[in-house]
């Protein structure tokens, strides 16, 4: 069953001197006692008012602890439980990695495969798809054009991105740098990643992802967002942000815009796991696919940079080997983290965009598992109200 959010106060009082037992300077928390840590750790960050959103651990695939804190979104929503689900951001990039990795291991093409021979009106002939997924191209930034375009109110149809080689073409923009030169994170180039899925495979990318991974994996709670598809997102948390006096105010989706390739994708703290064991075992892809996609890439000066092929590379805070992706779309955050020496899996998700915990929580999780002692979470300064003109 779900933990519910919402515990009496006796309760967090509770909660909070036991979490002060384990602040720095006190004796560190034993392995064993890592599910009760965790709950009252992620409640304490609730009472905080931080923490509002779903959580996950689990080690060797066995979930040690999952619940859920706070509201589904503004009045009216009800509360979270673990079953729902959320815009993951940029964890979406994942998923696009797979998508191309999958086709690479079909025979479809190869990660040094020029992006323009997949897509032919491409106007960077150098760039390859293989840079495209490691952030290393240089390709220009499109996603300015879209803001322009949702900012004017011209906007008569959704928003879907797959117009991306014409707006780059008849904008004539140069290279930010020669590809392979240095890193510089993109969501243009997701976004042509998802446009070459779709033209090598024949089928929109909604749909490859849908037929290639979620299905087979039953992952019955994830999917990309999309005209057709968004009313059937079912225990869908909605994003909001709390205003100087305590109020929530929607912060979800805009409307008519839908990122494909770079985010978009919705889904649960249960899925996310489901899908962070594929990809090791062989079934999101094949192992040799896996062992490129965690390899760090090596730019053209010989420098090493901690991230591979949609997967972030740096190490954990105790500086253990970690796989690793975070997103941030609006109010919505996200991580989905792999610790692979102790087989731990983190999936935090969170609709609150006052939330600046994410990392923290990530750091006392791993605290936590490894009988350390860790922070407990602060509460937020409160905001000051605006003057009365």
């Amino acid at each position: 069953m779900p933990i519910r959010s919402n515990p009496p106060s006796a309760l967090l009082r509770l909660l909070a001197l036991l979490l002060a037992c384990h602040a720095p300077g006190h004796a560190q928390a034993h392995p064993s006692n890592s599910t009760a840590l965790l709950h009252s750790y992620f409640s304490q960050c609730h009472a905080a008012q931080v923490c509002n959103g779903s959580f996950l651990v689990a080690r060797g695939g066995k979930v040690v602890y999952d619940g859920a804190f706070g509201e589904a979104g503004i009045d009216g929503q009800g509360a979270l439980s673990t079953a729902h689900a959320f815009d993951i951001g940029s964890v979406s990039k994942q998923f696009t990695a797979a998508a191309v990795l999958r086709l690479v291991d079909q025979g479809k093409f190869k990660l040094d495969d020029s992006v323009d021979r997949h897509l032919p009106s491409f106007p960077y002939p150098r760039m390859t798809l293989r840079q495209l997924l490691n952030h290393s191209a240089g390709v220009p930034d499109a996603m300015a054009h879209y803001t322009q375009l949702l900012r004017s109110g011209k906007v008569v149809a959704p928003l879907l991105g797959e117009d991306v080689v014409q707006v780059l073409a008849a904008s004539k923009a140069v290279p930010k740098f020669a590809p392979g030169e240095r890193f510089e994170y993109s969501n243009t180039g997701y976004l042509l990643l998802a446009r070459v899925v779709s033209q090598v495979s024949g089928q929109s990318f909604a749909d490859f992802l849908k037929h290639e991974f979620f299905d087979p994996l039953r992952m019955t709670n994830t999917l990309l967002r999309m005209p057709d598809n968004e009313a059937g997102i079912a225990a869908r948390a909605y994003g909001f942000r709390l205003t100087a006096d305590g109020q929530r105010r929607a912060q979800d989706q805009i409307p008519g815009f839908y990122l494909q390739g770079a985010g978009g994708i919705y889904s649960t703290v249960g899925d996310l796991l489901i899908w962070s064991r594929a990809l090791r075992s062989g079934l999101a892809m094949s192992a040799g696919a896996w062992r490129e996609a965690t390899t760090p890439t090596r730019l053209t000066d010989g420098s090493q940079i901690p991230y591979g092929l949609g997967f972030g590379l740096r190490p954990s805070a105790l500086q253990q080997p970690r796989i690793a992706h975070g997103g941030h779309w609006r109010a919505f955050k996200a991580e989905l983290s792999h610790l692979p020496l102790q087989d731990i899996d983190i999936v935090l998700l969170s609709n609150n965009g006052e939330d600046k915990g994410i990392d923290a929580a990530s750091r006392a999780v791993e605290a936590i598992l490894a009988g350390q002692a860790y922070e407990p979470v602060q509460s937020p300064a409160p905001k000051a109200l605006p003057e009365s003109r």
